[in-house]
């Protein structure tokens, strides 16, 4: 999944891997890039209760760039129930800056 601009909702697929993707994180005020932050991904169900498999995955910074970060998480366990109704959270810090985004998920069936 690649983050260019915030989207409207994600779509992530049972029994499979899922990349999420940062590219150019930045300090809303000072527009520098943030390449030292520590980012966690936690997907919630519409009850807050946590997903298994796609808990505080860490976001890794990707070196030589500007603000870009990649987690990888689940696998054939990953398996919540279809459907929509799902929040995924990221969150973190970087010194004084902090990060929180929740972004609508869909999950949807692996195709093949």
């Amino acid at each position: 999944m690649v983050l260019k601009a915030t989207p409207s909702k994600l779509i992530l697929f049972q029994e499979n891997t899922q990349a999420i993707e940062l590219f150019g994180l930045q300090d809303a005020l000072t527009l520098a890039y943030l390449n030292a932050a520590t980012l966690t991904a936690t997907l919630v169900d519409d009850d807050g209760n946590q997903v298994p498999e796609c808990i505080a995955v860490p976001l890794t910074y990707q070196p030589g760039t500007n603000g870009n970060y990649v987690g990888v998480f689940g696998d054939l366990n990953f398996l919540p129930p279809l459907g929509t109704g799902y929040t995924l959270i990221i969150e973190g810090n970087q010194q004084t800056s902090y990060i929180h985004l929740e972004l609508l998920v869909e999950v949807q069936a692996r195709q093949s």
